[in-house]
C-alpha cells in the first residue's frame, strides 16, 4: 500500500510518502479487505530475508528520485503504465471530501494520472482509490 500526504504553503509543496509491504505475514485469510492482498512469503512459498529486500527497495526508490530530479522520469513511464492499477476500469476516488468516478488510462510525465471522467480526458494528481 502507498499513502501520500502533502501540504502547500505559497509556492512550496512538501510531500511525505509511506509504503507498506506485506512480507512474511499471512494475509490471504484476512477477511473484509477493500482490495485483495497477499504477502511476499505467500507468493514465494518461503520466508523473505528483510535486509536484502529493504536494500533493493531503497535503491530502486533512490533511482526513481534521482531520475526525477534529472528530468529523466519519463523513461519509467512504460513500466509504470504497464503496472497501473485498474487501468481501463471504472473506479471511485476520494479527495477533499469529494468522490469522483474515473477510468485510469496512464501516467503523465508530470506524474499525474490521465483518466476519463464523464467521457472527457482529465488528469488527477491526488485522491484515494
Amino acid at each position: 500500500g502507498i499513502l501520500a500526504e502533502s501540504s502547500t504553503i505559497g509556492d512550496s509543496t512538501n510531500i511525505v510518502i509511506g509504503i507498506g509491504v506485506n512480507v512474511n505475514n499471512s494475509i490471504s485469510n484476512v477477511r473484509d479487505l477493500r482490495h485483495p492482498a497477499v504477502s511476499l512469503k505467500e507468493c514465494r512459498g518461503e520466508e523473505v530475508d528483510l535486509m536484502p529486500l529493504l536494500d533493493r527497495l531503497v535503491n530502486e526508490l533512490d533511482k526513481l528520485y534521482t531520475d526525477h530530479l534529472a528530468s529523466k522520469f519519463s523513461v519509467h513511464l512504460p513500466e509504470l503504465n504497464r503496472l497501473l492499477y485498474a487501468k481501463g476500469q471504472e473506479i471511485e476516488i476520494s479527495s477533499a471530501g469529494e468522490t469522483r468516478t474515473i477510468i485510469p488510462l496512464s501516467f503523465t510525465e508530470e506524474a499525474k494520472l490521465l483518466c476519463l471522467e464523464n467521457g472527457k480526458e482529465t488528469t488527477v494528481f491526488i485522491g484515494e482509490m
